[in-house]
């Protein structure tokens, strides 16, 4: 359970900016690499947990991610442990499907991934998006995350101050959340 968000949110503040600098970075190391995979898995994460725990608007909450999605090329042929790190052998990757799914199941990907694999453009191979899977999705897609757009939600979910949450109570007691609201920090204005 989740007490206080304000450390956890600032975390995705910073999370967010420390990925923004990897999309220019130009040379890479295993470090790099590292702290990217670290960063995205603390997240996801961090972001499944705030939202698990009503730290975040419904509008965040239930905001739909868009993404490519690579069908199985072979339904026989699903990656192993030997295969996880060669995902153009089982995916059609020249055939990405645009698809959408909510910010939770995006979080699901990243902390049950399967396969895990940092893309980057073609033209000057900076770091742009991520390719991941989880244990069960592997059996039939792989997702690209673009980055630009995970950054925007951890900045948009760090920034959110909620101001009101509605609960409604029945005859056994409290039954739950109906309603959360939230805006930026910076749009809020505090009672007097």
């Amino acid at each position: 359970m989740i007490q206080d968000s304000t450390p956890w949110k600032d975390e995705l503040i910073a999370v967010a900016d420390r990925l923004q600098k990897k999309t220019t970075q130009k040379r890479w190391t295993e470090r790099s690499g590292f702290l990217v995979e670290r960063d995205l898995m603390v997240s996801a994460y961090s972001l499944r947990k705030l939202i698990d725990n009503y730290k975040v608007s419904d509008a965040l909450a239930q905001k739909q991610f868009a993404l490519e999605r690579f069908e199985l090329i072979d339904p026989d042929e699903v990656p192993d442990l030997f295969g996880r790190y060669s995902v153009w052998e089982y995916y059609d990757l020249e055939d990405p499907v645009k698809t959408v799914m909510p910010l939770a199941k995006v979080c699901n990907q990243i902390v049950h991934s399967w396969l895990w694999m940092l893309s980057s453009k073609e033209e000057d191979g900076a770091f742009d998006g991520l390719y991941v899977s989880s244990d069960t999705a592997r059996k039939k897609w792989l997702y690209r995350i673009p980055i630009d757009d995970y950054i925007a939600v951890c900045r948009e979910i760090g920034e959110e101050y909620v101001y009101s949450k509605t609960m409604t109570y029945g005859p056994g007691g409290y039954t739950g959340y109906t309603q959360i609201l939230g805006k930026k920090w910076s749009d809020y204005e505090f009672p007097e």
